[in-house]
């Protein structure tokens, strides 16, 4: 559905400025003045298609679809959707929400960039909103409110993915304005408008009426910052709060030069390498959640809410009081940022510009910092990230545990191509989970306590969230209590993270080194390490899925192997073979770090690797273990069936690793899972375990394990890998530099308890007798 939302929305903004026209032209008398009504609508009807990867892509969109109830028995389904549409419709487009509290609180957050025109405006410094922009955005989140079943799908909270394509259509706006399409029609003496007379007064009209409100382009920032406000008070998230109110999403997007649409191709590039690689859906905007009306706003009277002047009246006392730095044309300060932020934290020492080398320590409940560096000349830019490549706004960073290198680079603009002058460097160290964990003595009684859910993601609204008490014990005892349940059967059987507390509150301690997943009425059998080997001899493993699986493998082999030899970030076919005749070979899919066109389909990507491994027979010495975060389908799993019969191995063992954990965090370039997201991700949970279990497949519920420990992943951006690889000398102690690459004599550790719990189970299902 997010492929096809993204569709729609970018075949819109294409044609908005045409659209405009055309609806110009439907004034009852064009001369006298531009057509406009508020309460006006257009129902469209859009034709999709879905290629394999199930991108979509709009094939026709009718502005007259057939809403006439039909006679036909079998058409019943058909008249409910048509009927609920236009009951639907109408309360969406006649509602009477009182939404301007909400609005002016929205805005109010924004002050230091949005003001009022001719009221508290600072052009050049503020984007200066006008009186139709205000009855616009009231209408747009009065609308929103009474939606019924519809979706709004722009603006959204997930706005950043269009902004390269608003970007295009901002550089071509000179093109692309309503005035200026009229006159490209009027030029090819298209008479749609009446006579000449007409077109010529519709078209100053039109340059009139375009004064009077900011264009998409202009306002797309505001809006996106605006539905982020709703999404962050909706979840209580007060720093995201915070940062919207200084440093906003809402500066026009301007033309670039044509040096600045290259770096932005470098960007998407780098963007699609670094990110998207975990994930196989392009997010469109999702049906928000119930927003909550700030209370601060409550004395506005009541019979007032929605007028114009309430609203000005609600954000007036607030806008223009925080005015913007002025740059300087000082040549001294060209290399210099005239400030540094990193919140939450402080840096060390604290900021000047003549220093470029900071420090900062944050504990393991920080996963995420906002960065917001100022320039100081007026021709100089920043970057954050690598190079030129990275961000020339305020970012949101995902931290791993352990040191992280932020740069920031100073950009002179002087020259016909941008320089880099100057770099900054921030060394973060994120504390580890158990990094300050006392001597655990396991014999003394404890709170025993589970962790149903993290309080700031919480998808079970019935649930409790953060740890919980169980019961008290000895950690000892319940363990021995544990083992007198009967074995799991497999490896989804529902469970839950146990640990020992000294109390189980936010105040009480810990000890995570503890923590086990523990199913709540059997008990899952791990297999001993002898097992494991005797059970493992002679199979053909093959594994097909992101970096998540291959984390996995990689696990795996240094179990079997007592030690890990080799390791590479592997993003196509690799095979490996370790003693007692255990031969394992690796796929990366999806491989969303090629272009579109080039990224090869699943059931090519299975083939092969089925070839790769050659031969294999048709029995449990085959084991398919596939899946990844979170791109895995039914339509993969009906594939993956179609696949082994054809290759003749219906009776290969097939491990499917569900989602997991991941893209939590609003960090840029990447897709974001807002709690909205996330619910609708254990839907397709659910989905997913069906589907396997109907075609005799073993699931392992990653799902479940990862998501209530969402915030202890150990690196990447997508803030969804539960295992990190380092390097050991021949006696297991780390080396402290690691590198990205293997480096000789050296061997490596895959370490990380969440996944090598789940690899753990999944080895246990491989091992799994067939009659349990």
């Amino acid at each position: 559905f997010s492929s096809m939302e993204k569709a729609i929305v970018q075949s819109l903004l294409v044609a908005e400025s045409n659209l405009a026209v055309f609806f110009g032209g439907l004034a009852g008398n064009p001369s006298s003045s531009l057509y406009r009504c508020n309460h006006c609508f257009q129902l469209l009807g859009v034709d999709l298609i879905l290629n394999k990867t199930l991108d979509a892509a709009v094939m026709e969109i009718n502005g007259q679809p057939h809403m006439r109830e039909s006679t036909k028995k079998d058409a019943w389904a058909s008249n409910t959707i048509k009927a609920t549409a236009i009951e639907e419709m109408v309360k969406l487009l006649f509602s009477q929400e009182e939404v301007a509290p909400q609005l002016a609180a929205a805005l109010g957050f924004l002050r230091k960039h949005v003001g009022l025109e001719d009221i508290s405006c600072h052009k050049g410094e503020m984007l200066c909103l006008t009186r139709d922009d205000l009855e616009f955005m009231l209408s747009t989140v009065r609308q929103n409110q009474a939606r019924g079943n519809f979706m709004q799908i722009y603006p959204s909270v997930a706005g950043d993915m269009y902004d390269a394509l608003i970007s295009d259509l901002s550089h071509t706006s000179r093109d692309q304005s309503p005035h200026a399409v009229l006159f490209k029609r009027k030029k090819k003496k298209t008479r749609t408008y009446g006579n000449d007379d007409d077109d010529g007064r519709l078209e100053f009209l039109i340059r009139q009426r375009w004064r009077d409100y900011h264009d998409t382009p202009t306002l797309h920032r505001v809006l996106t910052s605006i539905e982020n406000y709703f999404e962050a008070k909706a979840l209580g998230n007060t720093q995201h709060l915070r940062d919207l109110a200084k440093y906003g999403k809402v500066q026009a997007a301007a033309p670039k030069a044509k040096w600045q649409q290259e770096e932005a191709r470098r960007k998407d590039t780098a963007d699609r390498q670094g990110g998207h690689e975990q994930h196989g859906e392009h997010v469109a905007s999702e049906r928000k959640e119930e927003r909550e009306r700030p209370e601060e706003h409550e004395e506005v009277k009541k019979d007032n809410l929605d007028s114009f002047d309430s609203l000005v009246g609600n954000v007036l006392g607030g806008f223009g009081s925080d005015r913007e730095r002025e740059c300087v044309k000082d040549p001294d300060q060209l290399k210099l940022l005239s400030s540094l932020t990193l919140r939450p934290g402080k840096l060390v020492p604290v900021f000047s510009a003549a220093t470029v080398r900071y420090s900062m320590t944050v504990s393991t409940d920080i996963t995420l910092l906002h960065i917001a560096p100022e320039t100081a000349h007026c021709d100089a830019e920043y970057r954050i990230g690598q190079g030129m490549s990275g961000s020339n706004k305020p970012s949101n960073w995902s931290l791993e545990v352990g040191d992280n290198y932020i740069n920031v680079q100073v950009v002179s603009l002087e020259h016909s191509e941008p320089w880099i002058v100057s770099r900054y460097t921030v060394k973060v160290y994120r504390e580890s989970l158990t990094e300050h964990e006392a001597r655990f003595d396991e014999s003394q009684t404890h709170d025993i306590c589970y962790l149903p859910q993290e309080c700031s993601l919480k998808i079970y609204p019935s649930l409790p969230c953060g740890v919980t008490h169980l019961v008290a014990s000895t950690w000892t005892q319940y363990k021995r209590d544990q083992e007198s349940l009967p074995p799991c059967t497999h490896a989804y059987a529902e469970g839950r993270w146990v640990l020992p507390c000294s109390k189980c509150t936010p105040e009480g301690r810990c000890y995570w080194r503890e923590a086990m997943w523990m199913a709540k009425e059997c008990r899952y059998v791990l297999p001993a390490i002898d097992d494991l080997r005797t059970c493992m001899a002679g199979k053909k493993l093959l594994f097909i899925g992101d970096s998540t699986v291959r984390g996995m493998m990689f696990q795996l082999m240094e179990r079997l192997n007592g030690s890990l030899h080799t390791w590479n970030k592997a993003h196509s076919t690799r095979s490996f073979g370790i003693p007692k005749n255990i031969s394992l070979g690796f796929t990366y899919y999806p491989q969303f770090f090629l272009p579109k066109k080039k990224q090869p389909v699943f059931e090519k990507v299975l083939y092969l690797l089925l070839r790769r491994l050659r031969p294999l027979s048709n029995d449990d010495k085959t084991v398919l273990v596939v899946g990844g975060v979170q791109w895995l389908s039914p339509h993969h799993i009906q594939v993956i069936k179609k696949a082994l019969a054809k290759s003749n191995l219906t009776n290969a063992r097939v491990i499917v690793k569900l989602h997991g954990s991941g893209f939590n965090q609003p960090v840029g370039g990447i897709i974001y899972n807002n709690l909205s997201k996330t619910r609708k991700l254990l839907y397709r949970h659910k989905t997913m375990v069906n589907a396997s279990l109907q075609l005799g497949y073993h699931p392992v519920d990653t799902f479940s394990m990862t998501l209530p420990r969402y915030k202890h992943y150990l690196y990447g951006r997508c803030a969804c890998h539960f295992h990190r690889v380092t390097t050991v000398d021949e006696h297991g102690n780390p080396i402290p530099q690691v590198t990205e690459s293997p480096v000789k004599n050296v061997r490596y550790h895959i370490e990380g308890p969440v996944n090598e719990f789940y690899t753990s189970l999944m080895a246990a299902e491989i091992c799994r007798r067939k009659d349990g």
